[in-house]
């Protein structure tokens, strides 16, 4: 696989809004951890990574008032706090 240009990359340097989740076996052969991995060697940052994160927090299926506890929890451990907006 190319991994000097991914589009992943591309929609991640212009904000579009993606979160990163497990497709287990059928993507990666794993979980998370794996497609987390395939993320980082496609190109994509920590910085990448923490705003995805944010987006999949945001946009989860979560009541609004889980959402937010979340996201709270979520601005502590980070070191970015422009994805938590």
């Amino acid at each position: 696989m190319e991994t000097s240009y991914h589009p992943t990359v591309q929609f991640a340097e212009e904000n579009v809004n993606f979160s990163i989740c497990s497709g287990g076996q059928a993507i990666t052969g794993g979980g998370l951890e794996k497609e987390i991995d395939l993320v980082k060697m496609l190109g994509l940052s920590e910085t990448h990574l923490t705003k995805a994160v944010f987006n999949a927090a945001r946009n989860s299926f979560l009541s609004d008032k889980k959402k937010k506890e979340l996201q709270k929890e979520l601005r502590k451990v980070s070191t970015l706090t422009s994805g938590s907006g």
